[in-house]
C-alpha cells in the first residue's frame, strides 16, 4: 500500500512541474522542468517563524531556488531564518577538550562546554525529524550559562541559556529570531516539496520540565543536557 506521505510528496512535485511550464523558455528552466519530471527538485530543510501568530516556528523542506514558506495560521509568506540565527537542538564540538555534545542552542551564540566550560558555538542545528528518538523520560536541562533556570555551578559569567524553559521562566519569547516577510516574485513555482511542516518541539520540552519540577522540586542535580 502506498504511504500517504509519498502520495502528498508526489502531488507537490507534479504541482512544481506544472508551475515550471509557465516560466520563460530558458536552458535553466528547461533543466528544472526535466528535474521536476524525474522528481529531482533540489531542496533544503529550513527553519521559519511568524511573529504575527504568537512567535510560532516550524521547519519546512523547500526548493533551493525559492526558499519560502507560508504560515499555516495567518497565510503570510516568509523567507527562512538565516543560518547564523537558527536555533534548536544543536550539535557542539569543543575545540578545547574535544568534547562533542548536544544541547539546546543558537548558531551565533556561544555556550559553555558541559565538560570544560569553554565557550563553544554550535556546528549545526538538528531539525526535529533528524534527531534521535526521544526516550520516555529525558533528563532535566541544566547548564553553566549564567541565566539558566537550573544553573550548574560554577557558572560562566555573561553567558545565556536559550532553552525554552529558561526563556519562559525569564519572561522572554521562546522564538529567538523572526522570519522576514517574503517579497513576492514573478516565479509561479510552488514553494513546497515536503511531506508537511515539522513543528519545533519547544512546548513539549517545556511541559517535560514543568512536570519534572512539579514531581521532584527545583534544584535537581541531574547532570545531563536536553
Amino acid at each position: 500500500q502506498t504511504d500517504e506521505n509519498e502520495i502528498g510528496e508526489d502531488a507537490d512535485i507534479q504541482a512544481i512541474a506544472e508551475g515550471l511550464r509557465s516560466l520563460p523558455l530558458t536552458r535553466e528552466n528547461l533543466k528544472m522542468l526535466d528535474d521536476a519530471s524525474r522528481n529531482q527538485i533540489p531542496s533544503v530543510l529550513r527553519q521559519f517563524s511568524c511573529k504575527e501568530c504568537g512567535s510560532r516556528s516550524w521547519w519546512r523542506r523547500v526548493p533551493e531556488r525559492k526558499q519560502v514558506s507560508r504560515c499555516r495560521w495567518c497565510k503570510t509568506s516568509y523567507d527562512p531564518i538565516p543560518y547564523d540565527r537558527m536555533w534548536g537542538y544543536a550539535l557542539y564540538n569543543c575545540p578545547n577538550c574535544n568534547k562533542t555534545f548536544k544541547a539546546y542552542g543558537q548558531m551565533s551564540l556561544a555556550s559553555p562546554c558541559f565538560n570544560c566550560r569553554a565557550l563553544v558555538t554550535p556546528t549545526e542545528i538538528i531539525p526535529p525529524k533528524q534527531r534521535e528518538p526521544r526516550q520516555y523520560r529525558t533528563p532535566e536541562h541544566s547548564c553553566f550559562a549564567e541565566d539558566c533556570y537550573n544553573r550548574r555551578e560554577p557558572y560562566v559569567v555573561g553567558t545565556y541559556c536559550v532553552h525554552p524553559m529558561t526563556r519562559r521562566v525569564r519572561g522572554l519569547h521562546i522564538t529567538l529570531y523572526h522570519s522576514k516577510e517574503h517579497e513576492g516574485a514573478s516565479s509561479t513555482v510552488p514553494t513546497c516539496v515536503s511531506q508537511g511542516d515539522l513543528p519545533d518541539d519547544e512546548d513539549d520540552i517545556i511541559q517535560e520540565d514543568l512536570e519534572r519540577i512539579g514531581e521532584e522540586g527545583e534544584g535537581s542535580e541531574n547532570g545531563a543536557s536536553v
